[in-house]
C-alpha cells in the first residue's frame, strides 16, 4: 500500500500566505494557533510509526524525535531572520545527512542542498533521499569496507525552487551532484493555499525527461486547519492550509495505474484533526496538540 503521510524525511514548506481585508478580519473568528506535540501511525492497533515535536523559546520547531527509541530524530536550525538553514537527520545518535536551505532576498526558500555525512566507526550504509522532491533519483550510498575511522560529508545534490506571484512554489526540480537535471515536478493550488494537482516527471532509462510520462496526484480538502500550519516552514514536503480527503494517483505511463484514496477525520473543538483514517484500511494516525 502506498502511503503518503502529512511527514517525510522529515519534513513540509509552508508556502501559503493568506491576505485579508480589516473587515474580513473583525468577522472572522480568531483562529487558535496549536503545535502538534505528538503524531502516531497505527496499522490496526499495532504502532506503525510515531513522532514527537519539540521547539524553542521562539515557537519554531526545533526536533523530531521518529520512533520510541530516542536515537532516531532529526533537528532544526534557523537564522536570525526566523528562515530555516539547515535540517540534520541523526540514526543511531550519529548524524548521517542533512539538508541546508537557501533563501532569496524576499525570504522565499529557492535552493536546497543535500549531503550525506559518513562516519566509518557505524560501519554502515547512509542512504538519503532529498525530502522535498518526492521519489527524486539524487540517491548516494556509503559502504565502510576497508578504511576505518574517517568521516567525510559528501554533496548527494540539490533541489531548486520556483514560485508564482501570489508566493506560492510551482515547480521543484532535482539535481544531481555533477549538476544534470534528474526530474521535476509541477504544482497548482487552490484558492487557500492547498496543492490540488501536482505532475512528477524524471529522467527515464535513455537519460531524457519524456513529458508524456509523468505520476500525477489530485487532492481535495475539508476546510479544517492542518496540523502543521503553524510551524513555520520547518518541513520540507509542501505544506497545506488543509486536511486531504481524497487523494488520486495517477501513473501516465504503461496500464495508466490509478489509485483513490479517501479520509475520514474526527476534529477536535478547535477544528484540528485528532485522527485520520485511510478508508478501507486499518490504517489511521492519531495526533496530539499544544498550545504555545
Amino acid at each position: 500500500m502506498r502511503k503518503i503521510t502529512f511527514l517525510i524525511s522529515l519534513v513540509l514548506i509552508t508556502v501559503t500566505t493568506i491576505l485579508s481585508c480589516d473587515k474580513d478580519e473583525e468577522t472572522k473568528p480568531q483562529e487558535k494557533k496549536l503545535y502538534p506535540t505528538s503524531n502516531i501511525y497505527y496499522d490496526q492497533s499495532e504502532i506503525d510509526g510515531k513522532a514527537t515535536f519539540e521547539y524553542d523559546v521562539n515557537k519554531r520547531l526545533s526536533k523530531i524525535n521518529w520512533g520510541t527509541n530516542g536515537d532516531y530524530y532529526s533537528q532544526y536550525e534557523y537564522n536570525t531572520d526566523n528562515e530555516l538553514i539547515k535540517v540534520v537527520e541523526y540514526d543511531n545518535n550519529e548524524m548521517c545527512y542533512y539538508d541546508s536551505l537557501e533563501y532569496n532576498a524576499n525570504g522565499q526558500l529557492i535552493k536546497i542542498y543535500s549531503y550525506d555525512f559518513y562516519n566509518s566507526k557505524s560501519e554502515s550504509s547512509k542512504t538519503h533521499y532529498i525530502s522535498t522532491f518526492l521519489g527524486s533519483s539524487l540517491e548516494s550510498n556509503f559502504f565502510d569496507d576497508k578504511v576505518k575511522y574517517f568521516s567525510e560529508t559528501i554533496l548527494n545534490g540539490w533541489v531548486t525552487l520556483e514560485y508564482n506571484n501570489e508566493g506560492f512554489i510551482t515547480k521543484t526540480s532535482g539535481y544531481s551532484t555533477t549538476g544534470i537535471l534528474t526530474g521535476y515536478h509541477i504544482n497548482e493550488y487552490d484558492d487557500e493555499g492547498n496543492i490540488t494537482n501536482e505532475k512528477f516527471y524524471w529522467l527515464d532509462d535513455s537519460n531524457v525527461i519524456n513529458t508524456n510520462k509523468y505520476d500525477e496526484i489530485i487532492c481535495e480538502y475539508d476546510d479544517k486547519i492542518n496540523p502543521f500550519k503553524y510551524l513555520n516552514g520547518a518541513f520540507l514536503d509542501g505544506s497545506a492550509t488543509n486536511n486531504v480527503i481524497k487523494k488520486t494517483w495517477i501513473e501516465h505511463y504503461g496500464e495508466n495505474y490509478t489509485d483513490v484514496s479517501t479520509f475520514t477525520i474526527e476534529y477536535n473543538d478547535d477544528n484540528y484533526p485528532l485522527k485520520i483514517k485511510l478508508d478501507g484500511e486499518d490504517y489511521h494516525q492519531v495526533f496530539e496538540y499544544t498550545e504555545l
